[in-house]
C-alpha cells in the first residue's frame, strides 16, 4: 500500500493533540500534508523537530473563518500525488489496516469513495474504550442519486472522513470553496452530498477511522432563537441547492425543508423519553467495551467490524 494513499491533516491551534497524533498515527509507508492554519507557532516547533520525507508542512495564513479552511484544503488537494486520499483531525486515530482494506476494494470494483464503519471513543488517561459505530452507508451503495437527495437527511451518515481518489477529493474542496458555505454543519452535509454526486461510493466490513467523542458541540446552538443566525444558515441551504442541482428537473421539491428541519432540530433534547433511551444504550455499549491502547484497540475494531 506504499504510496497509494496521503493523509492531510488540518490544524488550528491545539498543538498538544497533535503531538499525540504523531506518536499514533504516523506510518512510513504513506504520505502525509499538513495544513497549519494556527495563530501560534507552536504547530509549527513540532515539525520543524519532526522531519520525514513524507511529511510535506505548510503553514497557512490563520484560519480566520470557514472560507479559509476551504482553500486551505483545496490548496492541499492541488498537491497531491498519491491515488487516494483521507483527512483527519488530530484529536482521532486511523486504522490503517481497514484504510488498506477499502483501498484494495476502491481498485477492484473501480470506485473512488469508500468509507467502513468510524468508531466513536471516549479516553481515560492513555487508554481508548469503543463506544459505537456510526451507521453504515448501506442507503447510499443500494439507491439511485435522485432518491438518496430525495431522502438524504432521513438517511444521512457523514461521509467525510472515507477514503477518496484525489480526483474527487480535488472536485468536491473545488465545489466547496465555489459555494463557500458559512457553518461548520452545512459544511459536513455538502462534503457527503458532493462525494454522491461526484463519486462512485461503496461500502467496506471494516472499521477505518476513529474518532474521539467531542464533549462540547457549537453546533447546540438554539439556532431557532436567533433570527439572524438562522437566516445565514437559509443563505447556505441555498448555495447547497444551487451547486448540487443545476436545472429544476432534479431538484427534490421538499431539499429546502430537509435540510432546514434537520439543522435547526440538531441539539434539541426536549424529548425525555428519546434522552433517556439514548443515555441507557451509551452505558450499555460502554459495559461490553474494553478499555484498550490504541494498537490493541485498531486490531479489535478491524476484527469487530467484520461481525456487523
Amino acid at each position: 500500500m506504499k504510496n497509494k494513499l496521503t493523509v492531510i491533516l488540518p490544524l488550528k491551534e491545539r498543538p498538544e493533540f497533535t503531538t499525540t497524533w504523531l506518536e499514533n498515527n504516523y506510518n512510513e509507508n504513506y504520505e502525509y500534508i499538513i495544513a497549519d492554519g494556527s495563530y501560534s507557532d507552536k504547530n509549527k516547533e513540532i515539525f520543524l523537530n519532526f522531519k520525514k520525507k513524507n511529511i510535506k508542512y505548510i503553514r497557512f495564513k490563520p484560519d480566520i473563518n470557514y472560507s479559509d479552511y476551504y482553500k486551505k484544503m483545496y490548496e492541499c488537494s492541488l498537491l497531491l500525488k498519491t491515488d487516494y486520499v483521507i483527512q483527519s483531525d488530530n484529536d482521532d486515530y486511523l486504522n490503517y489496516q481497514g484504510i488498506s482494506k477499502i483501498i484494495n476494494t476502491l481498485i477492484k470494483k473501480n470506485r473512488n469513495v469508500g468509507s467502513g464503519y468510524i468508531s466513536h471513543i471516549i479516553k481515560n488517561k492513555n487508554l481508548l474504550r469503543h463506544i459505537n459505530f456510526t451507521n453504515d452507508i448501506d442507503y447510499y451503495v443500494k439507491n439511485p442519486k435522485e432518491k438518496i437527495f430525495e431522502n438524504f437527511f432521513n438517511n444521512y451518515t457523514p461521509l467525510f472522513y472515507s477514503v477518496c481518489s484525489s480526483k474527487i477529493f480535488n472536485k468536491i474542496y473545488y465545489n466547496i470553496v465555489k459555494s463557500d458555505v458559512h457553518f461548520l454543519s452545512n459544511f459536513e452535509y455538502l462534503f457527503s452530498l458532493l462525494a454522491i454526486k461526484y463519486g462512485d461510493i461503496t461500502k467496506v466490513n471494516t472499521n477505518h477511522y476513529i474518532r474521539l467523542i467531542n464533549t462540547q458541540d457549537s453546533s447546540n446552538l438554539d439556532y431557532k432563537k436567533n433570527k439572524i443566525i438562522k437566516k445565514d444558515y437559509e443563505i447556505d441551504f441555498l448555495k447547497i441547492k444551487k451547486n448540487l442541482f443545476t436545472n429544476k428537473v432534479n431538484y427534490p421539491k421538499d431539499f429546502i425543508n430537509q435540510i432546514s428541519t434537520k439543522t435547526f432540530n440538531r441539539g434539541d433534547n426536549s424529548k425525555k423519553k428519546t434522552y433517556l433511551f439514548n443515555f441507557i444504550t451509551l452505558f450499555l455499549k460502554k459495559i461490553f467495551h474494553p478499555y484498550l491502547k490504541i494498537n490493541t484497540l485498531r486490531s479489535y475494531l478491524y476484527f469487530y467490524s467484520k461481525l456487523l
